[in-house]
C-alpha cells in the first residue's frame, strides 16, 4: 500500500506506548535534588488533584490591572502527610558542606510501616 500515511496517519503519540492501565497510581520520583547545593526537601511527592481558578485584586502599581478582580488558573496538587523521622546537621568550610550530626527519632510514625 503506497502513501499509507496520506491517508491514514497514526492516531496517537508513540511517547504513550504500550497503552494499558498503570500498574501503581503513584509516581516515581526520577530526579533528585543535589544537597551539596541548598539544603531543602529531597524526594516529597505530590501529586496533581485537578485545576480550578481563583480571584485576586491585583496590588502591583505598574500593572494596567491595578486595583481591579483578576481570574487566574490554579492547580491542586494532593501531597501526603509530612512526617519528620530525621534532623541532619551540616557544616560548611573552604572543602565544602559536610554531615556533623544526624537525629533519627525513635518512634517511628503510623505512615512509615504502610506500603
Amino acid at each position: 500500500m503506497a502513501h499509507r500515511k496520506k491517508h491514514a496517519p497514526r492516531h496517537g503519540s508513540l511517547a504513550y506506548l504500550p497503552r494499558k492501565r498503570a500498574k501503581n497510581s503513584k509516581a516515581r520520583i526520577r530526579r533528585w535534588l543535589d544537597s551539596s547545593q541548598d539544603l531543602n526537601f529531597l524526594g516529597f511527592a505530590g501529586f496533581k488533584a485537578g485545576m480550578t481558578h481563583m480571584t485576586y485584586i491585583e496590588d502591583q502599581e505598574n500593572s494596567p490591572y491595578h486595583g481591579k478582580e483578576i481570574l487566574k488558573p490554579v492547580t491542586i496538587v494532593e501531597t501526603p502527610p509530612l512526617v519528620l523521622v530525621g534532623i541532619r546537621l551540616y557544616h560548611e568550610d573552604d572543602y565544602g558542606k559536610y554531615v556533623t550530626n544526624e537525629i533519627i527519632t525513635k518512634d517511628p510514625n503510623e505512615y512509615l510501616n504502610k506500603k
